[in-house]
C-alpha cells in the first residue's frame, strides 16, 4: 500500500514539474519577444531624436538651447 501511494505521489509530482517547466518556457519566450520589441522601439526613439536634433540644428538652434541647458 505504501509503495502505491509513493508512486502516485511521484507521478503527481512529475506532472506538476512538467507543468511548471512548460510555464517557465512560455514565460521565457514571452520575455524574449518583449526584449526584442523594446530593442526595436529604443532604436526608433534614438533615430527620431537624431532626426529632431538635426532639424533643430538646421534652424540655428543648438542641442544645448533645445534642451534648455
Amino acid at each position: 500500500m505504501q509503495v502505491f501511494i509513493l508512486c502516485v505521489c511521484i507521478a503527481g509530482l512529475e506532472k506538476k514539474v512538467r507543468e511548471l517547466y512548460d510555464a517557465v518556457c512560455r514565460l521565457e519566450e514571452e520575455k524574449y519577444d518583449w526584449e526584442g520589441k523594446l530593442g526595436r522601439q529604443t532604436e526608433e526613439v534614438c533615430c527620431l531624436m537624431l532626426q529632431y536634433y538635426y532639424r533643430v540644428g538646421q534652424n540655428g538652434v543648438t542641442l544645448f538651447t533645445a534642451c534648455n541647458f
